[in-house]
């Protein structure tokens, strides 16, 4: 799903070929700069295997009738069970992180608040900041 108040007029879609796609309804920029544009949940079956990987891959991201590109590079996603939690006020080096990414793929220097991908020792996570 999309943050509103960020997305006006922008829809997610889970696509049958496996795309994730938010698209708006008309020409309309996101709102402000930096911070979560989308969201989406993951549900596991009985077949679910600890440390299973969600592979996120060729990120592009395109404005202004596709005249701006943006590319990110790929990331895996972690799988564990248990509950979520969230971690403020950490930056890379306190996690020992080789780099920090916003969702949108720019490196930042500190997570920020929402969803921070987290790369250490060649290996990515998902971390949620509240």
């Amino acid at each position: 799903e999309v943050v509103e108040d960020r997305c006006p007029a922008h829809f997610a879609n889970l696509a049958a070929n496996g795309h994730f796609v938010v698209m708006a309804s008309r020409p309309v920029d996101f709102v402000g700069t930096s911070g979560q544009l989308c969201s989406f949940e993951i549900q596991a079956d009985e077949t679910f295997v600890e440390g299973s990987e969600i592979k996120v891959k060729n990120i592009k991201t395109w404005a202004h009738g596709g005249h701006d590109e943006y590319y990110a590079e790929d990331f895996a996603i972690k799988l564990t069970k248990g509950e979520v939690t969230g971690i403020n006020g950490v930056t890379a080096d306190e996690l020992g992180a080789d780099a920090v990414y916003q969702l949108n793929g720019v490196r930042t220097d500190q997570m920020k608040q929402g969803v921070n991908i987290v790369v250490k020792n060649g290996k990515a996570i998902k971390v949620l900041k509240k």
